[in-house]
């Protein structure tokens, strides 16, 4: 199972531009991904929903290339 950190990146996004996504703080992202705070219900929902909107377009570009 992947953690918050490796699908973040695998959606090639850092720190900054998830919490400009997501609208979380970039600390408090940073928190979470150390396994020191949990995140709410609310906050996972929309991370979530950032990665499946990134790597539905990076999916989608790289079909382009083919």
């Amino acid at each position: 199972m992947m953690n918050l950190r490796d699908r973040r990146r695998l959606a090639d996004l850092n720190q900054f531009q998830m919490a400009r996504l997501t609208g979380i703080s970039r600390t408090r992202l940073s928190l979470a991904e150390n396994g020191e705070i949990r995140l709410r219900p609310e906050e996972l929902e929309k991370i979530e929903q950032v990665l499946r909107e990134q790597l539905t377009t990076r999916v989608q570009e790289i079909g382009s290339l083919l």
